[in-house]
């Protein structure tokens, strides 16, 4: 794509660049807010993905922090480089010097709950040193280099990364001190800048002058109100997703909404910028108007003046942290890079041979933690009996069968005084032969993969020769998964890993991202045409090459670096020999007469996706479409659908745009935005009907068989942050690069499945195959879109609206006679090759193409059903409840519609309270999904006021129960929080169904309280309810959702299960019926869990559980 300092410098214009100057100039310093605007205005689709940042910050808060507090330190692991002109300068900071700037940023940030320390190793080896550098104390580093010492911000990025090579920037927070900070050789006021999370996927981390670095009692040589190291405490902040207190200034007067406009932060008054001190400084007038903020970190007030971060900045802060800086601050990492205390950790985590092995074959386990711990190993396998169990340090299990996969494995490790728990699937598969054109992969840093046995395994045939990749990779098997040639876009390989082409190499780059395709020659079993991009729109440009094979060896022909021409009179700039100056990626698809070949081509104007059809006797253009402004870049990935009927236009750093494809006429049309900029990794999945995206801090998920796949988007639950390429191998598995960790590759091994609730129902994991060299960014480019899969005679349909549905025939027929089974429709057949047909109501219809080819589809959506009151009481019951079940995308909204009252809960929640001040009453719920079909239900609400006969649900509106009283339902009970019985009063709750105690229920001292699930019966006196028995609790289970405690109690509890979504057991434990106890789920994985309960007399409860 580009080379290390021309991606950063993408980032630096585009939107991560935050820095803190040291005294006010005549015009801005800070390039943040200048910045984010310029990149805002050039890219709209950016600022779409801070707000989806903000949005998830946003969410986060909302999940976590209401009832959080933090117990320990969040401990992040720092490097210091220190770039000076050499021993003795005064920019050379002392080792002393770097360790009180450390001090003096954690006691800053002690009430934020965030530790600093400084790294002592990298793995199992130490902290790398550049040639020429020293380093005394691990984790900091001298280097001497006087250009770099005066750091040009607009130039010299890259040199700093590549002075901190090997440490990765998801394990590492580095920071570099330099002796001053210029832009393009001129002189500025920047004390230091940081990078925002997630805005840059190679300068991550913060640069520092020397002069402002370092506390009060080292720091001599600095500004006399920059000496207490607080310029390092504002740049973290921007490091962990603070923005300036005056970002967006008076913005938040306006909106309103804090969490959305100003600094995203709501107990920081807006603000305009503003360099001084005065207390009771006022440049904003809000709604209860307060002054600015001007001592907070985030302002730019003098060492003297800034101290604190406001308890909403923290809370910003935290949730950054575990949203984008979730490995960063690991136990594991901890660990990982030697930092202090790091020696008392206590980790579970573990490695396997193979997470997705073959059944029959042994898997051997091994843990992080090897001395010092005792193991107990659960490896999910209950039908291998004693086999299950282990209490070996590196353990082996064989798993005989792939039809109980993915097994959940436990380790369960103790040092004495701690233990932990920890788990990870196994994906066992039957391993049938896989014969593929696909079957070889060759990428990265001289990595390969073979699929040939039913799994990638690693091949390092190519490392033989030092074959290398880059971002541009493309692999030619044969039919019978024979390799027979491989490309970079340079050089051209044979089967045997020898160059043929050393004479003539390619015209395309090793950095040209999915810029390198292999395309069969139309009408030959011998020759195949190697397309290939220039990087980043080079004057190279598009051009094709052709192999010729003999049995299984490729030899060049004669056409090499032949120019692709653009159409004449269409405004296509050109570059050598006439060849279309284009964007980086190129893709295929198959056509009936050969391969649609797509690729975008660059205008004065802008971009435009550019179409050309590849048959047996030419290469001729057919279409175009011109881009928008979110997509005007050269860096670009396109990939198309299996089916060939839609393909996605990511660019990088831009915006991201889904299209549907006429495989009839070669056409691209109906762009639908998905708002996401940074997506390097894309892909569908093997039925099409899902679209899978990467980030480099976050994937996200897709059902493209909506009218809206946008409203459709669920995040990757187990999707490690810093991910890159993505693509499908022939076992029709995604396989997922990741920056994160340089050597495994990530899978998603049910890609068809839609994700619901949260829960991992595609099986994504950062387990997947090993290899022995970095990854790099870079997957094969593969044609998905193959003759087998684009006319494999079935009809595929998309949802264009409710009851409307667009159709697509995968066939290479000539003429279409469709039939969609509505008669009632009045139009309910067609001959166009991608009709649209509106059925007339919702229901099932069988779909008939040709009269041979068939499909069966539900229209319209299920009916909802509402549960729970139906009568109310306006003199002292007067609350009613009521629910419904929602699927994924679907909203609801409920009003009342005679009666009347309000509602004491958010209407568009599946849940609702009713406060009824007049009855009869209606309450409606209009539910409507992401197709835009709409349902609407309603329930009457009669009055039925408490005697002797029973009603049939209670909700009560009350918080304290101040005379006695038997309630009895026919139904179901449901208290208030916080709901007491006063003292010397009698409450008795009798419920045929249940009883639903809310939180803080207090029986003061004196009072008797029976709460018991039976027939409704007539009232008895006081004296009755007294000699009762003890009532039957019923169980309960707090909190839920959880992070990893459960509590349960009220029943004699002999057993607990846990059952993960696929209905695997994850967890068992037996009890002596006991009242109470909790468990520890911290270990499991986030998603949906089912907890079954057998207590005494074998009662058996299920409850579902959200893990978090």
């Amino acid at each position: 794509m580009k080379s290390i300092k021309r991606i950063f410098l993408l980032f630096f214009l585009a939107a991560g660049l935050t820095c803190y100057s040291q005294k006010k100039e005549t015009k801005p310093r800070c390039f943040a807010d200048e910045l984010l605007q310029k990149a805002i205005e050039k890219n709209p689709g950016f600022k779409g993905q801070m707000d989806h940042q903000d949005d998830e910050i946003i969410t986060y808060k909302k999940k976590h922090l209401l009832q959080k507090s933090i117990t320990k330190p969040i401990i992040i692991p720092v490097v210091i480089y220190v770039i000076n002109t050499g021993v003795g300068a005064v920019e050379n900071l002392t080792d002393i010097r770097i360790n009180s700037q450390i001090d003096a940023l954690n006691n800053y940030f002690q009430n934020s709950g965030i530790q600093f320390c400084i790294a002592t190793k990298n793995g199992v080896d130490p902290i790398p040193t550049l040639s020429g550098g020293t380093q005394i104390t691990p984790g900091i580093i001298h280097i001497t280099n006087a250009s770099l010492s005066t750091h040009d911000v607009a130039t010299e990025q890259a040199q700093l990364v590549a002075t901190a090579w090997g440490l990765s920037p998801q394990k590492f927070l580095r920071i570099w001190v330099v002796k001053d900070i210029v832009e393009n050789g001129v002189a500025t006021n920047i004390g230091g800048y940081s990078m925002f999370p997630g805005q840059s996927i190679v300068f991550d981390g913060i640069v520092i002058k020397a002069n402002v670095f370092g506390d009060i009692n080292t720091c001599t040589n600095c500004p006399p109100d920059y000496n207490q190291g607080k310029t390092l405490a504002h740049e973290v902040g921007h490091y962990l997703n603070l923005h300036h207190t005056f970002y967006e200034g008076c913005a938040e007067t306006t909106t309103g909404n804090c969490e959305t406009k100003g600094d995203r932060v709501c107990d920081t008054p807006p603000a305009i910028e503003y360099y001084g001190c005065s207390p009771g400084y006022n440049s904003c007038n809000e709604i209860n108007d307060l002054p600015d903020d001007t001592t907070n970190f985030m302002a730019y007030g003098g060492d003297n003046c800034i101290n604190h971060f406001t308890t909403g900045q923290n809370e910003r802060m935290y949730s950054a942290i575990n949203l984008y800086r979730s490995n960063l601050v690991s136990t594991d990492n901890l660990i990982f890079t030697g930092v202090c205390g790091s020696n008392n950790l206590l980790s579970a985590t573990f490695d396997a041979t193979n997470f997705s092995p073959c059944s029959g074959t042994t898997v051997t386990f091994s843990p992080l933690m090897t001395t010092g711990v005792t193991y107990s190993w659960n490896f999910g396998d209950p039908a291998s009996g004693a086999n299950n169990f282990s209490t070996l340090a590196n353990p082996s299990h064989i798993y005989t069968t792939a039809a109980s996969s993915p097994y959940n494995v436990t380790l369960t490790i103790t040092d004495g005084t701690q233990t932990v728990v920890q788990t990870n699937f196994i994906y066992v598969n039957v391993c049938s032969p896989i014969q593929s054109t696909d079957d070889n992969w060759y990428f990265g840093s001289t990595n390969g993969l073979t699929f040939n046995t039913g799994i990638p395994v690693y091949n390092d045939s190519a490392n033989l020769n030092g074959n290398s990749f880059g971002e541009a990779s493309a692999v030619q098997s044969n039919s019978s998964g024979q390799l027979l040639f491989y490309t970079s876009g340079v050089k051209v390989w044979n089967n045997a890993h020898v160059q043929i082409n050393t004479a003539n190499p390619l015209m395309g780059h090793v950095s040209s991202h999915g810029g390198v395709l292999i395309v069969p020659k139309p009408g030959s079993t011998s020759q195949y045409y190697i397309f290939t991009q220039d990087a980043e729109s080079g004057l190279n440009g598009s051009t094709y090459s052709i192999v010729n094979v003999t049995g299984t060896t490729a030899t060049m022909t004669t056409t090499v670096n032949k120019a692709i021409i653009p159409p004449v009179g269409q405004g296509f700039l050109t570059g050598n020999n006439g060849a279309l100056i284009s964007c980086e990626s190129i893709t295929a698809i198959a056509s009936c007469n050969g391969y649609w070949i797509i690729t975008s081509g660059k205008k004065n104007t802008g971009y435009s996706i550019i179409v050309y059809e590849l048959t047996a006797n030419e290469l001729k253009y057919v279409s175009q479409l011109d881009l928008p402004t979110d997509l005007q870049t050269p860096w670009v990935l396109i990939k198309s659908s299996p089916d060939g009927n839609k393909i996605v236009y990511a660019a990088f750093g831009y915006g991201t745009h889904l299209m549907n494809f006429n495989k009839k006429t070669g056409v691209v049309s109906n762009r639908i935005n998905l708002d996401q900029a940074g997506i390097y990794g894309t892909c569908f999945s093997p039925n099409s009907k899902v679209l899978y995206l990467g980030s480099f801090i976050s994937g996200f998920q897709y059902d493209l068989q909506v009218a809206n796949p946008v409203a459709t988007m669920q995040q990757l639950p187990d999707y490690v942050a810093s991910h890159g390429e993505m693509q499908m191998g022939p076992d029709n598995k995604i396989y997922i690069t990741s920056s994160t960790n340089l050597k495994r590759l990530g899978v998603i091994h049910r890609p068809n499945e839609i994700i619901t609730d949260g829960a991992n129902n595609c099986l994504v994991t950062k387990n997947g195959p090993v290899v022995q060299n970095s990854l790099v960014f870079c997957l094969p480019n593969l044609i998905n879109a193959k003759p087998s899969t684009a006319y494999n005679n079935t009809i595929a349909y998309y949802i264009e609206s409710c009851l409307t549905y667009r159709f697509t025939a995968n066939v290479c027929d000539q003429t279409f006679n469709w039939s969609f089974g509505d008669p009632a429709s009045g139009s309910n057949t067609s001959t166009l090759a991608n009709p649209t047909h509106t059925f007339s109501e919702p229901g099932t219809y069988i779909v008939t193409l040709n009269g041979t080819i068939n499909t069966t589809i539900i229209v319209g959506s299920i009916a909802p059903i509402i549960s729970g009151s139906t009568t109310a009481c306006v003199s002292n019951a007067k609350q009613t409840y009521h629910s419904t079940q929602i699927s994924q995308g679907q909203t609801v909204k409920w009003s009342i519609v005679s009666g009347s009252g309000s509602m004491t809960t958010l209407s568009t929640q599946p849940d609702v309270i009713i406060n009824w001040t007049s009855l009869p009453g209606t309450v409606r719920l209009t539910v409507t999904d992401v197709t835009g079909c709409i349902n609407i239900i309603e329930q009457v609400i009669t009055e039925y006021c408490i005697g002797d006969q029973c009603a049939p649900n209670i909700v009560f509106d009350i918080p304290e129960a101040a005379t006695t009283e038997t309630y009895k339902v026919s139904n179901n009970i449901v208290t208030q929080n916080n709901y007491q019985v006063a003292s010397g009063k009698d409450i008795s709750l009798i419920a045929a169904n249940s009883i639903v105690m809310k939180t803080s229920t207090v029986i003061k001292n004196g009072s008797l309280f029976l709460a018991k699930i039976a027939p409704c019966i007539p009232a008895r006196p006081s004296s009755d309810r007294i000699a009762m028995e003890d009532p039957l609790q019923k169980l309960t289970v707090y909190p839920n959702p959880t992070e990893g405690e459960l509590n349960l109690l009220g029943t004699k509890i002999k057993e607990i299960y846990l059952f993960d979504v696929l209905g695997k057991d994850v967890f068992y434990s037996k009890y002596d019926n006991v009242n109470t106890t909790t468990i520890d789920i911290s270990g499991l994985q986030q998603g949906i869990y089912f907890m079954k309960v057998v207590s005494d007399g074998n009662i058996i409860d299920t409850v579902k559980i959200i893990k978090d």
